[in-house]
């Protein structure tokens, strides 16, 4: 699964997370460093199990701050550059 290699590739590293509208017009959530990014699944996951997509990844950082990805409203996971810099983006339906 694309996302999951991507997540499994920033691991351990310092990332920024922005959320913002689909029109562009704030941002909810701008620059939020997650440092040493950290992984969990839920449910658990075994390593032999290739079909496995779990319902939940959770995104820690230091300071306990975390983003929780809920699979179920993802749509599509995106890789996008921008002023020299690489984006990947995550499409979520709004669920209302």
């Amino acid at each position: 699964m694309e996302w999951l290699d991507i997540l499994k590739e920033l691991e351990g590293k310092d990332i920024y997370i922005g959320s913002y509208d689909a029109g562009g017009r704030h941002y909810w959530v701008d620059n939020l460093l997650l440092r040493r990014l950290q992984l969990e699944y839920y449910p658990f996951r075994f390593k032999d199990d290739t079909n496995y997509i779990p319902s939940v990844v959770v995104l820690w950082g230091s300071r306990s701050g975390q983003v929780r990805i809920f699979t179920d409203y993802l749509v599509a996971v995106r890789e996008q550059e921008y002023q020299g810099y690489w984006h990947w983006l995550l499409d979520f339906r709004n669920g209302f």
